[in-house]
This record gives structure tokens, C-alpha cells and sequence, in this order.
């Protein structure tokens, strides 16, 4: 056999041996079945910029097979479209070919082998600069976003100049009061047009001011001024929302309410007044929540319930409820008791009864009465206790296993004598 013919065997050799699909059909059916797309692109910033070409980097997507590449977007300008300039396999773009003090806006996706494409990115902000010898020109249309007690959310528009200084980033100024007061920076910004200033305090009245800041510290002027007063954090809804009884077991009343839960501001007492008219309210208990049981109430009593919204900082009360009424169930504690023969022997046996509370309540105390064969005598007893000395015997719990709570039982053991007649007993089993 020649070379070639022992290589070409070789080779027949190998084909023989590996699986067809994973020679052929194993990556065409694997890409086939990848229908996930990768991870939002994190991060995407501005890096760099020049009066030509911006350059722009982002934190890495994954996805469950491989990311391949990064489609980039650019948008020239606050209002226009989205469109393609290019495709990266890096988490870096540099976009040449760029006018100068011009604002563009950059998104990235990223892609599989695939085709599965992620969503966008939040956008990311950048303006090319020119010379710049003059302040860059104002923000315009400064407005409050949104505001509550304990921040305040701005946004202006960028201008950016036909010629001089670009906006590289920006001073938020803020002034006390309606009218006079003096404008101090609170907060230096990069390229953005949003800010939260979250150092305001409640009840308060502000007055804000942007300014543009160029790369080399050149100032413009202030924008227009605007003007928020933040609400008071403590400042209760009225009237107190409805009070509804949830439930109602024999020693306990469970209630709840509508009113807003911040336990810095507000705080409920609850109030409790006997039968459905007359007597007089008295506070049963507190919380800042929406919510309480009243426990240690009589079987089968009515009550009237009423919640009072107190302010937490001054303790004022600020509302009641509606009166609500509600009557405990009735006492259902249920007493069984069993009995069972440890064991016997000649002349005595040992016997154990099992007392069990089958009722929905809690069983404060019990008695079992224990009966016994012919004349057979108890010698002695544990668990229980009795003042008997014959047949049948009364037997009470001791203080430690006098209260059950439902569907829980204890054991009383004892010992006793028998003449003649064989071990056993008959008990019967009543609450308190």
C-alpha cells in the first residue's frame, strides 16, 4: 500500500467515526434555534470629541451564545432621526467626518450570529467643539419637571453656537423665595439636560437658573428662571379613609383602613367603645399601619371601633374614621379526653388519659372525671391532680397544662390497684 492510499484510508477512517451533524449540520441547526437576543448595551458615554469626530464607548452586552457585534446610531441633532453609521465588534465607535459646534446623539444595540438584535441604548450627548474664544450662549425653556417634598426635577434645551464656545457641560443655580435671595451653584452637570436636586427641603419655595459651561471654564449667561414651591411631606389627605372589621374571633377583633402609610408623618391610635351605643371611646392601641387586632375581648360582646390619623412631628390629629361595629364570637373551647392502659401487672397497672381542646378557642383550664374498674385505687398521679380517694375520681389540670390552644392536647399518667379485676377505665372530659 502506497502513502497516499494509507492517508486516504486515514482520512475515510476519520469521516467513518464522527457524527455527521456535528461535521455538517451542527452549527447551521444551532444558529437556528438561537432566537434570543443579547443585553442592552451599558454605560454608552461620550469619550472623546473634536471639532471633527466624536468618539464614543459602552460597557459590553451578553447573550446565552455570543454578542458578535455593536450596531452604532447617530442622530444630528435634539429632534432628528436615528441612523446607522456603522458596525463594531468592540465596545468602541470613533464618527468622523463631523461638523464642528454641532450636537449629535448616539445609540447602540448589540447583535448575534443570528441576527438577534438587542433594544437600544439610552441615548448619549455630544457636541463638537469650534473655536472658542466666546462663552458658549444659554440654556433656553428651563422647566420643572416633576417636584415633591424632598426633590425637584429640571430640564432645559442645549443651544449650541454657530461659531464660538460649545456647551461641554452646566451649573445648576438655585435662589430662596419667591423674590430676592442670591442664586449659589448647587450642582455642576456634564452634557445633559436633566438634573434632580434632591437637597430641597418640605414646604419650601425655590427659584432656579441654568448656566452653560465651555470646556475651557468660559460662563454663559444665566437661562430663564423658574419657580417651585415643594409640598409639605406631612400634608394628610382628608377626609380619613373607611374603616371595615377584617374579622372577629372569640377574644379577638382584627380592623383595617384606607390612609397613606409614611410612619415619619403619620400614625393611627385606635379607638374602642362598648355595646353599639353610649360609652365613651378610649384608645386601645397605636400603629402607622393600616391595620390592627384588638385582643383579650369577652366571648359574644359587641364593641364599636373608630381609628383617629394623628401627625407623627406635632402629634396633631388630623381625622376619624366612620364608627364601625363588631361582635366577638362566642366561646367555642371543646374538651376530650381518651384513656389507654400502659401496662398491668399482678396486683396493680399503669393508665394514661389524654385530654384534647377540639374547639376553635383557647381552653383555659379542665376537669376530667376518671372512672375505674371494681375497687381499684389510684396510688398515685402526675399531670393532674385530684382530692379524692375512691372511685370515680375528679381530676383538674395542674398550672402548667391548664390552657390549650385548639387541636393541642397534654397527658395525665397514673398508677393504680387492682383485686380481681382486670386494668381499665372510662373518662369524661368538661372545660374549666
Amino acid at each position: 500500500m502506497n502513502r497516499r492510499t494509507i492517508v486516504s484510508a486515514f482520512a475515510a477512517a476519520v469521516l467513518m467515526a464522527a457524527p455527521v451533524g456535528a461535521l455538517a449540520f451542527a452549527p447551521a441547526a444551532f444558529a437556528a434555534a438561537d432566537t434570543q437576543p443579547p443585553t442592552v448595551p451599558t454605560n454608552v458615554v461620550v469619550a472623546n470629541t473634536t471639532p471633527a469626530q466624536v468618539t464614543v464607548v459602552w460597557g459590553a452586552a451578553t447573550d446565552d451564545v455570543a454578542v458578535t457585534g455593536y450596531d452604532v446610531f447617530r442622530a444630528n441633532g435634539l429632534a432628528a432621526p436615528f441612523t446607522s453609521v456603522g458596525t463594531v465588534t468592540g465596545t468602541s465607535f470613533t464618527d468622523t467626518g463631523l461638523a464642528s459646534s454641532s450636537l449629535y446623539r448616539y445609540q447602540v444595540r448589540a447583535r448575534d450570529a443570528a441576527g438577534n438584535v438587542s433594544a437600544f441604548s439610552p441615548a448619549a450627548i455630544a457636541v463638537t467643539p469650534g473655536p472658542c474664544t466666546t462663552p458658549p450662549p444659554s440654556p433656553n425653556n428651563l422647566t420643572v419637571l416633576a417636584f415633591s417634598s424632598t426633590s425637584v426635577s429640571l430640564r432645559w434645551t442645549i443651544v449650541v453656537p454657530s461659531f464660538g464656545c460649545s456647551p461641554a457641560g452646566f451649573d445648576v443655580l438655585r435662589a430662596p423665595g419667591a423674590a430676592g435671595g442670591t442664586f449659589i451653584q448647587v450642582a455642576q452637570t456634564g452634557l445633559a439636560d436633566t438634573f434632580v436636586d434632591s437637597t430641597v427641603a418640605p414646604n419650601t419655595t425655590y427659584r432656579y437658573q441654568v448656566r452653560a459651561r465651555s470646556a475651557n471654564g468660559l460662563l454663559s449667561g444665566p437661562s430663564n428662571t423658574v419657580q417651585v414651591t415643594t409640598p409639605d411631606g406631612c400634608t394628610p389627605p382628608l377626609p380619613m379613609g373607611s374603616l371595615t372589621i377584617t374579622s372577629a374571633a372569640a377574644s379577638s377583633v382584627s380592623l383595617s383602613w384606607v390612609g397613606p402609610t409614611n410612619p415619619a408623618c403619620f400614625a393611627y391610635d385606635i379607638l374602642r367603645a362598648p355595646a353599639t351605643s353610649d360609652g365613651t371611646f378610649t384608645q386601645v392601641g397605636a400603629t402607622n399601619g393600616l391595620s390592627f387586632t384588638d385582643t383579650g375581648l369577652s366571648p359574644g360582646t359587641t364593641y364599636r371601633y373608630m381609628v383617629r390619623g394623628r401627625i407623627v412631628p406635632n402629634g396633631n390629629p388630623w381625622g376619624t374614621t366612620n364608627v364601625a361595629l363588631a361582635t366577638t364570637a362566642p366561646q367555642t373551647s371543646g374538651c376530650a379526653a381518651t384513656y389507654y392502659t400502659v401496662g398491668a401487672w399482678d396486683g396493680a397497672f399503669q393508665g394514661r388519659v389524654t385530654v384534647t381542646n377540639t374547639g376553635a378557642d383557647a381552653l383555659n383550664g379542665w376537669q376530667v372525671t376518671l372512672t375505674l374498674p371494681g375497687t381499684a385505687r389510684l396510688t398515685q398521679i402526675w399531670g393532674g391532680r385530684t382530692s379524692q380517694t375512691a372511685s370515680p375520681y375528679t381530676i383538674t389540670n395542674e398550672n402548667w397544662n391548664g390552657t390549650l390552644e385548639p387541636n393541642t392536647s397534654t397527658t395525665v399518667g397514673f398508677q393504680a390497684t387492682i383485686n380481681g379485676t382486670a386494668a381499665g377505665g372510662t373518662v369524661a372530659c368538661t372545660a374549666g
